[in-house]
């Protein structure tokens, strides 16, 4: 259920999820679903969550995120 309310909100980030700045919010919920793939990808099917797949990839190509990658 939580995926599902991340995928709402992915969906309606402009491009972020509070405007123009990239914050802690985006943060947190790139890292949620990187460490979801990450620990229960069988689980999680990038199928059902396609602009929160492109979300995370957009804010983990950022110099903030890219730079300290999880594996």
């Amino acid at each position: 259920a939580a995926f599902g309310d991340l995928e709402k909100a992915a969906a309606a980030a402009r491009p972020w999820l509070q405007g123009g700045r990239f914050n802690a919010a985006d943060v947190a919920v790139a890292i949620a679903w990187r460490f979801g793939q990450f620990y229960s990808a069988k689980e999680i099917p990038e199928s059902r969550y396609p602009a929160l797949v492109a979300y995370s990839r957009r804010a983990e190509a950022l110099p903030e995120l890219a730079s300290t990658p999880l594996e």
